[in-house]
């Protein structure tokens, strides 16, 4: 039952994405996920996007938060202040380059997995 939901994800994930500043694969780069939550421009679909991602972080053992127990403003919060952390300001043409042409699941899922780390 999770995998057929977790399908559903990430078929529907991107549709609900098409409207906004995306790579050709319809994916937020990491820049336009930051921007996008940062002011308030396509937040619907920016939150949606890291639910989807935080849903398949949790799933595959990447980031293991008690489940339940976060909300949408926590994922945003945690992506914004990772993004704080080690993608802005975009301070060399490498890591600008970067953030534009990658998608902006990786960042996210190295943030969660920093907020909500797993046992080892």
């Amino acid at each position: 039952m999770k995998k057929i939901a977790l399908s559903i994800v990430v078929i529907i994930v991107p549709v609900l994405l098409a409207q906004t500043q995306l790579l050709p694969g319809r994916y937020f780069t990491p820049m336009a996920l930051y921007d996008a939550l940062k002011n308030k421009s396509a937040e619907p679909n920016a939150r949606f996007y890291l639910i989807g991602v935080y849903d398949l972080s949790q799933e595959t053992g990447q980031s293991c938060a008690t489940r339940g127990t976060t909300k949408p403003e926590q994922l945003e919060q945690v992506y914004m202040s990772y993004m704080d952390a080690h993608g802005v300001p975009r301070d060399t043409l490498a890591t600008h380059a970067q953030l534009e042409t990658q998608t902006a699941a990786g960042y996210a899922v190295r943030a969660f997995s920093e907020a909500w780390p797993c046992q080892k």
